[in-house]
């Protein structure tokens, strides 16, 4: 990656979109797909935009800040934009995101561990998705 800042750009809801980047569904549910460097990522995005405003954001923010290196950070970046989580633009250093995301699909949450699957049910059914 190029650029020393990140430039995220806050877009409009997309249709599923459900649970907020910080909600303990993306800390357990989606954690166990994205691995802990891409859902730490997440969270530092989401709380970059809390706003509501386009941000820049230093890639160190992302990288060296969370403890992982540069190649790690992008490495998570890429995971969150291949599950549809974050729009990635790696070459112009953008990222677009809502601050939400959708829940994990029927096929993704057949193989999640027992204890994953049984979280993912407790908090669907709950429905405490986003505040906004």
């Amino acid at each position: 990656m190029p650029a020393a800042l990140l430039q995220l750009i806050v877009i409009p809801r997309r249709p599923g979109d459900r649970w907020e980047l910080a909600h303990a569904y993306v800390e357990v549910v989606w954690a166990e797909i994205l691995g802990p460097t891409a859902t730490s990522i997440g969270r530092r995005l989401a709380e970059a935009i809390s706003q509501g405003c386009d941000v820049e954001l230093p890639f160190e923010a992302v990288s060296v800040a969370l403890g992982v290196p540069r190649r790690r950070a992008r490495e998570g970046l890429r995971r969150l934009h291949h599950y549809g989580l974050v729009e990635f633009l790696e070459v112009e250093s953008i990222v677009g995101l809502s601050g939400l995301v959708p829940s994990v699909s029927e096929r993704q949450a057949a193989a999640l561990c027992r204890y994953t699957a049984d979280r993912r049910e407790v908090l669907e059914r709950a429905g405490a998705g986003c505040s906004r």
